[in-house]
């Protein structure tokens, strides 16, 4: 126990750039250690940066340790929870079909556990068989319903000490334990704030600069998990778990990882990307609203392609969203900051000229919140026309500096 809890009180220690597993040792004596870091850099070949720290908190089961110390619990799926088990003295036990539910939120394993005088017996692997046997000897069925422990005993009898099996299996919704994701958030929430209450506070420019960092990574993780449930690693079958990934897609976006927000976007407004190509929400989760939501939040966060969209959106009034020109404008101008030249000859993104001509022709129109400015829009379609020039298509750029002097002439 101590041992998995050293890793999330170094985890923690370490602001979350790091984490230390697999340690060897013997008695008190503790040597060999693996380390994962956020970046993948230093501490061997062993080090699986932010995959292995998703491979980590996916097998991690938080007990009495967790609790008492109050480590914020890292957030999965029921499905997840239920494919390993924390019992007792903290060992975490896979389990693959040895759990049943039904439907109201209580799940019963008593083909895994065997309470008698002396302890605990795990009896996994033997599946029908032990529940035969403990049903024909009388054997209560052990259940978890609302996180509390549930004995049934059909004698009317209860021999078997649970007291530890309710601590550690205590999850009272009065003194509840936050997620990390739910932590990360608020305090990310509680830092914007601070800096726009003190803009030009070094101290907390760097404590905003630091909570996003920490949340990014976190983000990271999650997004790193959604893609091993995408891929089917946790299932026998290397089947699709859709529900978990999914799930892991939300929380990394909810940490303002940028790609996360953009995938999710990208899922609800049904626009090709190249993550996760094949995951596919279900038809009452779909929601253009929640999908312009993420591909704004992405927008803001920097990603290439939502801007252009967010853009395109608000020009065109697509999306169920309503044409603002003003707002198209921003997110237009933003594109053009963070691309250059190069990337047009790239081809994976919008060219520059095509973009100048966008702007050109709604200061050229006005209208949807944006004024009507002739001798900007002149400007904008002659840059466009030397963008194309560059690009070597000439007959474009002939276009635009015509469209150039007729917006003069206009003024």
């Amino acid at each position: 126990i101590t041992l998995v809890k050293h890793s999330k009180i170094k985890r923690k220690q370490w602001y979350q750039r790091r984490v230390r597993v697999d340690i060897q040792g013997v008695g008190d004596i503790y040597t060999d250690p693996q380390i994962h870091t956020y970046d993948g850099a230093g501490y061997g070949s062993g080090n699986l940066a932010t995959q292995g720290m998703s491979l980590f908190f996916n097998t991690h089961r938080c007990n009495v340790v967790c609790e008492t110390l109050r480590l914020s619990k890292f957030d999965l799926t029921k499905k997840e929870k239920k494919r390993t088990l924390t019992i007792g003295d903290g060992v975490t036990c896979f389990r693959s079909d040895s759990f049943s539910s039904d439907g109201d939120g209580a799940f019963s394993y008593e083909s895994d556990l065997v309470f008698n005088d002396s302890g605990i017996e795990d009896s996994v692997g033997r599946g029908s068989l032990v529940a035969q046997r403990m049903a024909a000897a009388g054997v209560p069925k052990i259940r978890l319903r609302s996180s509390t422990l549930e004995i049934d005993d059909h004698n009317g009898d209860q021999p078997w000490d649970t007291s530890e099996l309710n601590r550690s299996l205590r999850y009272n919704v009065n003194n509840r334990r936050p997620s990390c994701v739910d932590m990360a958030t608020k305090s990310r929430e509680k830092t914007a704030e601070e800096v726009a209450c003190s803009p030009l506070s070094e101290e907390v420019q760097a404590a905003a600069s630091e909570e996003v960092e920490r949340a990014t990574i976190l983000g990271q993780i999650h997004f790193d998990l959604a893609v091993y449930h995408y891929m089917g690693r946790f299932e026998d079958d290397r089947a699709q778990d859709g529900v978990s990934s999914v799930f892991h897609l939300e929380k990394a976006a909810l940490c303002g990882l940028s790609t996360a927000e953009f995938t999710l976007g990208c899922l609800h407004l049904n626009i090709y990307h190249d993550e996760l190509k094949e995951l596919q929400l279900n038809a009452n989760e779909v929601s253009e609203t929640k999908g312009m939501s993420w591909m704004e939040k992405a927008a803001k966060h920097g990603n290439i392609t939502a801007l252009i969209t967010v853009a395109q959106a608000y020009k065109d009034g697509s999306y169920s969203v309503e044409r603002k020109w003003g707002k198209a404008q921003k997110y237009y101008l933003a594109y053009l900051d963070r691309t250059t030249s190069s990337t047009d000859d790239m081809g994976m993104f919008e060219p520059r000229h095509q973009v100048l001509s966008k702007l050109a022709e709604m200061c050229c129109t006005g209208g949807y919140g944006l004024e009507r400015d002739a001798n900007r829009a002149g400007e904008l379609y002659t840059e466009a026309a030397d963008c194309a020039m560059a690009a070597m298509n000439g007959r474009l750029a002939n276009k635009f500096y015509m469209l150039a002097e007729e917006a003069w002439s206009s003024e």
